[in-house]
């Protein structure tokens, strides 16, 4: 009876292996050829740009365009492109968008600023000319054409929420996190921090400072988390040691918004997370998240 017991052990064993094994194997060949790419949308009170990740099966002008042309899923999201037709052309290292028509003159910063936030993935592409196909000297708002720049552009640069003792030339900027209240949206904003500290050690202060857009955006640490030390031990890496506090899902979101904050430092490619009081966490040091923000996040 019991080699029997035994032997059955062993054939549900190898079976419910064999099931993850193609189950895994579907998984990898659905996904092995998609690419993640963020779609930017203004959130409803059109303050600030929402990246939403979508798969794609090639990363180009054309494709990123017909992305941005869907309506976005999630209420809390506005359109950021109006219903009017719109031709793509590449010129070198310049994406032209051709509109037939003129868009509405309240739609237009919406639609530059997405479009120049998603098409700045594109690193063989510096600049973005917006041009009316009728008139191809002018924009459709009927200002003259000037190519925007790539590099310039900056995704959520409100610099009026930084203090203005920060505002020096010698302050650096960093991108930082915060969730979009109500929520589980990340929203990167452009901010100046500390000068006469290591950025990434500014960069930990910021995040446990109050929001600067405290009505509309919260910050990505639950409340009586603490960033208790950062240590920059090789050039691609960061390591922080954390005190969080709150659900399983503000944790989580926390640990990912740390992710995309100090991976958008230059050099920066991994980021080792360890949690106090939590020592099978920080084992290993994790890159960029692919996925910003699902589609159809929902609020807490």
């Amino acid at each position: 009876m019991g080699m029997r017991s035994g032997r059955s052990f062993k054939v549900f064993l190898f079976l419910g292996v064999l099931i993850v094994a193609v189950l895994a194997g579907f998984w990898f060949l659905r996904c092995y050829h998609r690419i993640a790419v963020q779609i930017y949308y203004p959130e409803k009170n059109a303050l600030f740009l929402v990246p939403v990740t979508r798969f794609v099966s090639a990363k180009t002008p054309e494709v990123l365009l017909n992305e941005l042309k869907k309506a976005p899923r999630n209420p809390q999201l506005l359109p950021g492109f109006p219903d009017v037709p719109v031709s793509i052309t590449t010129k070198g290292k310049t994406i032209i968008l051709n509109f037939i028509g003129s868009p509405p003159f309240e739609q237009w910063p919406f639609l530059e600023r997405a479009s120049l936030a998603t098409f700045k993935q594109l690193p063989d592409f510096d600049t973005v000319l917006f041009a009316n196909g009728n008139n191809p000297d002018t924009l459709s708002n009927g200002r003259e054409v000037e190519p925007d720049s790539l590099a310039d552009f900056s995704v959520n640069d409100n610099l009026e929420a930084t203090p203005m003792e920060l505002r020096t030339a010698e302050s650096p900027k960093a991108v930082l996190y915060f969730v979009l209240k109500g929520t589980r949206f990340l929203v990167p904003v452009t901010v100046h921090v500390h000068s006469g500290m290591p950025v990434e050690q500014a960069v930990a202060q910021a995040l446990q400072e109050n929001s600067p857009f405290s009505w509309i955006l919260d910050s990505s640490l639950p409340p009586g988390s603490k960033i208790l030390s950062v240590s920059h031990p090789r050039p691609d890496r960061i390591e922080l040691e954390l005190q969080l506090t709150g659900t399983l899902r503000q944790r989580s979101l926390a640990r990912k918004a740390l992710r995309l904050t100090y991976t958008e430092m230059p050099s920066i490619r991994r980021v080792k997370i360890k949690e106090a009081g939590r020592f099978w966490r920080g084992w290993f040091a994790c890159p960029r998240p692919c996925r910003m923000n699902r589609e159809g996040s929902k609020a807490w």
